[in-house]
């Protein structure tokens, strides 16, 4: 699966500029401490395990992405793994909203979707409802009365035998 993320993966997420809406995302951190890494042409296993991200080795994972030698002491990062790990989270965070990208038009940011506040009453007026013309009793009396007058013939074409019943009595 390293050369496969190496060869695919790696390059793809490393020309992506995301965003993220969490605040001090350790994930965002993790893929500009990559680029730096990959920028210099050096490899995880190469930089100290201080430069890795905090957040972003759970302890319950340390014994899978961590090297360690015979006494049981940490090397290092291992990077296959680690690299492997960090684009499962990626992922992760894309399909969670969490992640996004400027100029996507699937992960996109929410804010990219709404109208700015001061611009509602211009886009609604340039949209042109007419049920937002008129106060909304209006409106939910007039959908009252229309759904009773429904209710009622109806009820007369079902008295009638009109309304198939589909074999219930």
């Amino acid at each position: 699966m390293t050369a496969l993320i190496r060869r695919h993966l790696r390059p793809l997420f490393l020309s992506l500029d995301l965003n993220s809406v969490v605040r001090d995302s350790p994930w965002v951190e993790a893929m500009n401490w990559l680029k730096v890494v990959f920028g210099k042409k050096q490899t995880l296993s190469q930089r100290p395990l201080t430069e890795c991200p905090k957040g972003t080795l759970p302890k319950r994972l340390r014994p899978y992405l961590l090297e360690f030698d015979e006494s049981g002491e940490i090397i290092g990062l291992n990077a296959g793994r680690y690299e492997f790990w960090l684009c499962r989270q990626i992922r992760k965070r894309f399909q969670a909203g969490e992640f996004h990208l400027n100029n996507s038009l699937r992960h996109r940011h929410l804010s990219d979707e709404l109208v700015p506040e001061g611009k509602k009453a211009t886009v609604l007026a340039e949209m042109n409802i007419p049920f937002l013309h008129k106060p909304i009793k209006t409106q939910l009396r007039k959908l009252e009365s229309e759904l009773h007058r429904q209710w009622k013939a109806f009820n007369r074409e079902l008295k009638q035998g009109e309304v198939e019943t589909c074999g219930i009595r």
